[in-house]
Formats: structure tokens, C-alpha cells, sequence
């Protein structure tokens, strides 16, 4: 939670143009967490040097350089995906304050059509919160999935760098 906030207190009418952001609509700071700033930035593609050493062993550091810029791009994904979600979630939440200060401007004692739409907006704006923490939700879990595949990968290409080596070393 927010430390040091006010509580949330609505304006009595015809006391002030300005009525702040009711802060139930903020607590995504204590859910979500932001991305470590190396993801949120591309990944170093460079290829490494050829030296001259065997064709085999090239090979094999050069395809472990793929795999490992793979997995790199993956977090990075990850981190944007997330950095994604909590601007689309602090951009709801902006607007659910901004429907219940309208709903407090016009004052508690008014049930009129206007309010009900209000009311319903910010339900909405919930649902599609809801709706987004869902996609979150499924492309992480496709990101994870491919993660496990390229982690997986490296270390089959480890053991085969691995084998190879070994087997030049006895011969």
C-alpha cells in the first residue's frame, strides 16, 4: 500500500473545482511491479567473433549465442508486455477516478440517469480491468512457455558442446 496518502474525503458541493483522485482506484502499485530497465530495451544482437579455431566449435558457440540471444529477447518481452499492463492499468484507474469525481461534483442527494451512467461506467472500467490482468495473464504464460523451450534448448546445446569437445580431445 501507498504510505503517507490522505484518505479519500469527498468535497461538499460549491466548495472547490478540484476533487482528487479517490485512491481505492490506486493500489496497482502493491500488485504490479515494474520491469527491470534492461527489458524494456532491445538486446545486443552483435554477433561474436570468428576465431580459428575448428568448424565444429564455431559452430556450437555460435548457435549458443543464438539460443542465449533468444532467451534475452524473451525477457525483454516480458518486461515490455508488463510495462504495457501497468500503463493500461493506471490509464483505467484514471478514468474511474475521473467518473467518481463527476459522480461526486453532482453531490450524493442526485439518483438521475446521468449518475446510473456514471455508476455503470466505472463497472466497466472494472470488468475491463479484469479483462486486461487476463491477457497479462495468457501472454506471459505463453512467454513462459517459450522461455522453458529455449532454456531447455541451451542446455541440449550445452551437452552437445559438451560431447563434442570431449570427443576431440580423446581422438
Amino acid at each position: 500500500m501507498i504510505q503517507n496518502t490522505p484518505t479519500y474525503q469527498p468535497i461538499p458541493k460549491n466548495e472547490g473545482l478540484y476533487i482528487p483522485p479517490n485512491p481505492k482506484y490506486f493500489d496497482y502499485e502493491s500488485r504490479y511491479t515494474s520491469p527491470h530497465k534492461n527489458q524494456l530495451y532491445p538486446v545486443d544482437l552483435t554477433p561474436t567473433p570468428i576465431s580459428n579455431t575448428s568448424g565444429i566449435e564455431d559452430f556450437l558457440e555460435q548457435r549458443q549465442d543464438v539460443i542465449n540471444a533468444r532467451i534475452q529477447m524473451l525477457y525483454s518481452e516480458m518486461g515490455v508486455r508488463s510495462y504495457i499492463n501497468g500503463q493500461l492499468l493506471y490509464r483505467i484507474n484514471y478514468d474511474q477516478c475521473t467518473c467518481q469525481n463527476l459522480i461526486m461534483a453532482r453531490g450524493e442527494e442526485f439518483l438521475d440517469r446521468q449518475r446510473m451512467d456514471l455508476e455503470n461506467k466505472i463497472l466497466d472500467l472494472e470488468q475491463e480491468k479484469r479483462r486486461e490482468e487476463t491477457a497479462l495473464f495468457r501472454d506471459l504464460s505463453f512467454l513462459n512457455k517459450e522461455m522453458r523451450f529455449a532454456r531447455i534448448e541451451a542446455m541440449e546445446e550445452q551437452q552437445k558442446q559438451a560431447l563434442c569437445l570431449n570427443q576431440e580431445a580423446i581422438i
